[in-house]
C-alpha cells in the first residue's frame, strides 16, 4: 500500500511539471504577442502622424489658395463698386435698392390710382351714353311737343303751321299756312319767309310760336310786351281769346300781357287782373 501510494504521489508530481511546464510555454507566447501587438501599435501611430502632417499641410495650402482668391475677390468687388458709384452720382448700392424699393411702391401706387381712374372713366362713359340718349328722347319729344301746340295756337285763326329744325345747322324754320293765302286747286300755300306775311298775320304766328315754346318749356312766368302792335282786329280778337284762354288753363304759371290798345272784349275775373294806366300829363 505505501508503494501504491508513493508511485501515485510521484505521477501526481509529474503531472503537476507537466502543467507548470505547459503555463509557462503559454506565457511565453502571449508575451511574445503583446510585444509584436505592441510594435504594430506604435507602427500604426506613426503611419497616422504621418497621415495627420500631410492631411494638416494640404489644409493650410488650401486656407492659403482660398484666401488669396477671396482677397482678389474682394479686391475687385471694391473696384466694381468705385466704378458703379461713379456711375450712378457717388450713390451706394444700398441707397439705390431703397429708392428702387420706393419707387416700386409709388409705381404700385399709381397703377392702383390709374385702374381707378380707368374705371372712373369707363362710369362716365356709360353715363355719359345713356344721358345723350335720354336727351335725344327728350329734345325728340319737345319738338313734337313743341310742334303740336304750334299747330293748335294757329288753328285758332284756321292756319297750319309747323318747325322744322335743323340739327347740323342749328337753325331752325317756322313754315305756315296762312288760311287767306289759298291756291288753286283748294290748298294752301305754304310759305318759310315771313317776310311775305302781313304785319298781322306775322304777328300771330310770332305769338302762336312764343305760347308755343313756353308751353313745352314749362315756363312759370311769360311776360310779353306790345305783342299786338301790328296786328288787325280780327288778329288782334283772336290773340287776346287765345292768351286768355289759355292763361285760364294753366293755374299754375302767371301771364303779363302789355298793351297800348284798349281791351274791348276782355272782362276782369278772379284769374284775370286788368291794370289800365292812366295817359301821361303832357301839361
Amino acid at each position: 500500500v505505501e508503494r501504491r501510494e508513493k508511485a501515485a504521489h510521484t505521477d501526481a508530481m509529474h503531472a503537476l511539471e507537466r502543467k507548470r511546464s505547459k503555463l509557462a510555454e503559454i506565457e511565453s507566447k502571449v508575451n511574445a504577442l503583446e510585444q509584436e501587438a505592441r510594435k504594430v501599435g506604435a507602427d500604426l501611430d506613426a503611419g497616422d502622424d504621418e497621415e495627420q502632417a500631410e492631411r494638416e499641410e494640404e489644409e493650410e495650402e488650401e486656407e492659403e489658395v482660398t484666401a488669396g482668391e477671396v482677397e482678389a475677390e474682394l479686391v475687385g468687388l471694391r473696384k466694381r463698386k468705385e466704378v458703379d458709384s461713379a456711375r450712378f452720382e457717388g450713390r451706394s448700392v444700398e441707397e439705390m435698392e431703397m429708392e428702387y424699393v420706393q419707387m416700386e411702391r409709388k409705381r404700385r401706387k399709381m397703377e392702383k390710382v390709374e385702374a381707378q381712374h380707368a374705371q372712373l372713366a369707363e362710369r362716365m362713359g356709360s353715363g355719359w351714353t345713356a344721358r345723350k340718349r335720354s336727351w335725344v328722347r327728350m329734345r325728340k319729344a319737345l319738338r313734337l311737343e313743341t310742334n303740336n301746340y304750334f299747330a293748335h295756337f294757329l288753328g285758332k285763326r284756321r292756319h297750319v303751321g309747323r318747325l322744322v329744325f335743323d340739327d347740323a345747322e342749328e337753325e331752325l324754320e317756322i313754315a305756315v299756312r296762312m288760311a287767306s293765302h289759298e291756291v288753286r286747286g283748294g290748298g294752301l300755300h305754304e310759305t318759310r319767309d315771313l317776310r311775305a306775311l302781313s304785319g298781322g298775320e306775322k304777328s300771330f304766328v310770332t305769338l302762336s310760336f312764343m305760347l308755343a315754346l313756353g308751353e313745352s318749356m314749362c315756363i312759370p312766368f311769360r311776360v310779353m310786351d306790345e305783342f299786338d302792335v301790328f296786328m288787325d282786329e280780327a288778329n288782334r280778337r283772336a290773340a287776346y281769346d287765345t292768351i286768355v284762354k289759355t292763361a285760364n288753363e294753366a293755374v299754375h304759371r302767371q301771364f303779363i300781357f302789355i298793351t297800348p290798345h284798349s281791351l274791348p272784349n276782355i272782362r276782369a275775373s278772379p284769374l284775370v287782373n286788368i291794370q289800365r294806366l292812366l295817359p301821361p300829363d303832357r301839361n
